[in-house]
């Protein structure tokens, strides 16, 4: 049981990081995007 939850707990941190790294990339490609579009 104890090792069950370890492995539920050590997904979800998984899922979190992913989501995160996720919407870090959205950002930096928005921002990059409309440093593109003002410099040109």
């Amino acid at each position: 049981l104890s090792f069950h939850y370890v492995i539920c707990s050590f997904i979800c941190y998984i899922i979190s990081v992913l989501i995160v790294t996720h919407q870090l990339i959205v950002i930096i490609n928005t921002v990059t995007k409309n440093d593109s579009a003002i410099k040109s």
